[in-house]
C-alpha cells in the first residue's frame, strides 16, 4: 500500500522539496523527514531507515554521491534511491548508478525570457 512508503526528501531548494512533498503526500506516500542539508539527510536515512530517499545531488555538509557510498555498505537494510537533480556533470549519472542510485532523474530548468523579466 502507498500509505506504507516512507519517504526521505533531501534537497536543499526549499521551493523544490516543498514541491516534491506536496505531490507525494497527494498520493498518499509519507514523507517521514525533510531537509536541505546532506549531513542530516545521511543521519536521518540511518535512523529512520526510510522506504525511499529522494535527493538532489548538490547538497550542503555531504553530497549526493557521499551519500550513496555510504549507504552501499548497509547490509541489512539498503532504501530505494530516486536522485532528481539539474545536475548534468558528464559521468556523474553512471558514477551515481554505481554508487547505488536505483533512478536518476535529470530535471529541465530553463532561466525566463528577457520578455518575462
Amino acid at each position: 500500500m502507498k500509505d506504507d512508503i516512507r519517504v526521505i526528501l533531501a534537497d536543499n531548494n526549499v521551493q523544490d522539496r516543498e514541491s516534491k512533498k506536496r505531490l507525494l503526500n497527494e498520493q498518499g506516500i509519507q514523507v517521514v523527514y525533510e531537509t536541505g542539508d546532506g549531513k542530516k539527510a545521511l543521519e536521518n536515512i540511518k535512523k529512520l531507515k526510510p522506504d525511499v530517499v529522494v535527493m538532489d545531488m548538490i547538497l550542503p555538509g555531504v553530497d549526493g554521491l557521499e551519500i550513496l557510498e555510504e549507504c552501499r555498505e548497509f547490509t541489512e537494510y539498503k532504501p530505494l534511491f530516486i536522485i532528481a537533480t539539474a545536475l548534468r556533470r558528464e559521468g556523474l549519472i553512471e558514477q551515481a548508478l554505481a554508487q547505488g542510485a536505483n533512478y536518476y532523474i535529470c530535471l529541465l530548468y530553463t532561466s525566463p525570457s528577457p520578455r518575462d523579466r
